[in-house]
């Protein structure tokens, strides 16, 4: 198998890999957004503050 496949499968098997960092994504909840009305390059938006 590949480094790559091996890796992979480390993931899925849910092993920890050194150096390795996974994030699982997290469900919509309470959060209030508001824009930044700055100028920006791309649209961005603040998450969860006051």
């Amino acid at each position: 198998m590949s480094e790559s496949a091996d890796l992979v499968t480390a993931v899925i098997a849910g092993r920890r890999v050194p150096a390795l960092r996974v994030f699982a994504p997290i469900g919509p909840g309470p959060v209030q957004e508001r824009p930044i009305t700055v100028d920006q390059t791309n649209r961005s938006v603040v998450v969860g503050r006051p």
